[in-house]
């Protein structure tokens, strides 16, 4: 969400102002409740940094995020924003996790697979379907997922 907010003098007036339900800082904290990131942008040197570590976290996380923009920022000139490069991936603890997952399947008696929001946040659906399948689960949806 990109929203809007008082400048840095206006904030410092003491008035109630428009985003201020109770402090000027209401709104930011109401999201961090559904966001993975947050940022107020009132420094022009810090900002780009600031977009392209919130914009990198949306991206990873397939989540929302929280950007305001104080109205006194609005025109003040700053560098361009670069994009993070994406972390790098640990192949030899990811090779790790997939054995260790494997075997534990194989060794149980009656497994069971259940996939949590972030298969459709990351579309990852027929990959699902396909290690099911590939298990020999059969879905139950009393379990809200699969016993294999």
């Amino acid at each position: 969400m990109l929203s809007g907010g008082p400048g840095k003098g206006e904030s410092r007036s003491g008035l109630l102002l428009h985003h201020q339900a109770k402090t000027l800082d209401s709104q930011r904290q109401i999201f961090e409740e559904i966001t993975c990131d947050q940022v107020r942008l009132d420094d022009a040197d810090r900002a780009p940094a600031d977009i392209a570590r919130v914009l990198a976290n949306c991206l990873r996380q397939s989540r929302p995020v929280y950007i305001e923009l104080p109205r006194d920022m609005v025109d003040a000139p700053c560098l361009p924003v670069v994009a993070l490069a994406a972390p790098a991936i640990d192949t030899d603890k990811l090779d790790a996790c997939v054995e260790e997952i494997l075997g534990r399947l194989s060794n149980a008696s009656s497994p069971v697979l259940m996939a949590g929001v972030e298969v459709r946040r990351f579309a990852l659906e027929d990959k699902v379907a396909e290690l099911s399948r590939r298990r020999g689960c059969r879905s139950s949806p009393r379990l809200w997922g699969a016993v294999c």
